[in-house]
């Protein structure tokens, strides 16, 4: 103690990194000026964190759709299989292997030609065609496709913008160019 003040361990402030002794336990910068630059730097982080580029704000809502779907999917299961939806995937499995343990395979040559007959894979395709001519995707590919043309569109603006970045290097090189050569024949005219 230093007349009637406690005196704390020096500390390194976090903002420019001198040593100070604190006049309290809680003190982390050693003058109103780093303060105020925490307070600035705070106030930045703040404001980059709320202001997301259109990339981030698109995996931010994808995240959140996600999630929703995801709980949307949990709640379903739960209300289904009452408590837990390990309970009811449970269920299913047990339900669907006692589908399979129904079903009646051929014991004969001729029930196996005739079980063959329903299944044959020719006439499936030609039934399927003549019904529907255009074979709709199944959810899988839709996403796989819709995503990869989202990558393709975010190719094609990153193109693009790499191309307005080169046209404008272009352009300072020619000025620079110009430069160096109003300079060499600056140059020349001081040496005459």
């Amino acid at each position: 103690m230093k007349s009637g003040r406690k005196v704390y361990m020096p500390r390194k402030c976090e903002i420019c990194g001198k040593m100070f002794v604190p006049p309290s336990p809680g003190s982390k910068f050693c003058s109103r000026e780093c303060r105020a630059e925490n307070e600035r730097r705070r106030s930045r982080r703040k404001y980059a964190e709320s202001h997301l580029t259109a990339e981030e704000k698109e995996t931010k809502k994808r995240v959140k759709e996600d999630a929703k779907r995801r709980e949307a999917a949990d709640k379903r299961l739960t209300i289904k299989a009452g408590s837990d939806p390990r309970e009811y995937a449970r269920k299913q499995t047990a339900d669907t292997i006692e589908k399979f343990a129904r079903i009646e395979l051929p014991r004969t040559e001729d029930e196996e030609e005739k079980h063959m007959e329903k299944f044959n894979p020719a006439e499936i395709i030609k039934a399927s065609k003549e019904r529907a001519p255009e074979v709709l995707p199944v959810p899988a590919e839709v996403e796989t496709i819709t995503r990869l043309e989202r990558e393709n569109a975010d190719l094609r603006h990153f193109n693009d913008e790499l191309t307005a970045q080169l046209a404008q290097y272009e352009r300072r090189s020619a000025a620079l160019d110009d430069v160096v050569a109003i300079l060499k024949a600056a140059l020349r005219i001081m040496e005459a």
